[in-house]
């Protein structure tokens, strides 16, 4: 952890559009650290929000102070809009998370046991009622499945172990198709653990486990990058 310290006095800048001005050293080190990933990732919804109660577009400044009246008046806007800020956060934390869902899911043992990826998505498909992405996603081999309807999504948990024997899971929470241009993968912290999300042309996906970051990473590029169905 001493390791991101020097690093995280340059989050807050980086959230704010200015990368530029960070050291590359410090980008090498966020693009490799979960912890620092996972923070910077608060830190860019914090600004989104806090932008959006004030009502200012990305690059404008927020309005200097002025004295007198002015300044008061200019000061109470901005605290109000800092308190709806606030009381979006807590909106949104309080709605149902399928993202923290499907990452729980994971942690439970599976329903359904094989190492025959053909019987794992015949198992999803039939206990989810929808089409199913196919299972291989070499070196990782599949070993069971589960199915979990919770925070208002149905979620299919599939589960693989790596070469070296590390489990991963990939939570489907749709089948919906991203289009090309709206395929991602972002990262966020679940229970202090790294979790990646992945809109693809096969459905959401959210990938966690406890391999190492370039493990997930990897899964979540291929998950984004193909088009495979069964």
């Amino acid at each position: 952890m001493s390791a991101c310290a020097e690093h995280r006095r340059f989050l807050v800048a980086i959230a704010d559009g200015e990368a530029a001005a960070v050291p590359a050293g410090t980008l090498e080190h966020i693009r490799d650290c979960p912890d620092c990933a996972g923070e910077l990732d608060l830190h860019r919804a914090a600004a989104v929000r806090l932008r959006q109660a004030l009502q200012l577009p990305a690059a404008q400044p927020a309005p200097k102070r002025r004295a007198g009246r002015a300044g008061l008046a200019a000061g109470g806007a901005i605290a109000a809009a800092l308190l709806a800020a606030a009381g979006i956060f807590a909106l949104n934390v309080s709605r149902p998370d399928p993202v923290l869902a499907a990452a729980r899911a994971g942690q439970q043992p599976p329903q359904f046991q094989s190492s025959d990826a053909g019987q794992i998505g015949t198992w999803c498909a039939e206990e989810s009622g929808r089409p199913m992405p196919e299972m291989d996603l070499p070196p990782l081999r599949p070993v069971g499945a589960r199915m979990d309807h919770q925070a208002g999504a149905g979620i299919v948990t599939v589960y693989y172990v790596s070469p070296d024997g590390r489990p991963l899971t990939i939570g489907w929470l749709d089948a919906s198709v991203a289009p090309a241009g709206g395929r991602s993968v972002t990262s966020r912290l679940v229970d202090g653990r790294l979790v990646l999300v992945a809109l693809s042309a096969r459905g959401t996906a959210v990938i966690s486990g406890q391999g190492p970051a370039s493990l997930l990473w990897s899964t979540a590029a291929a998950v984004e990058e193909s088009t495979a169905g069964n």
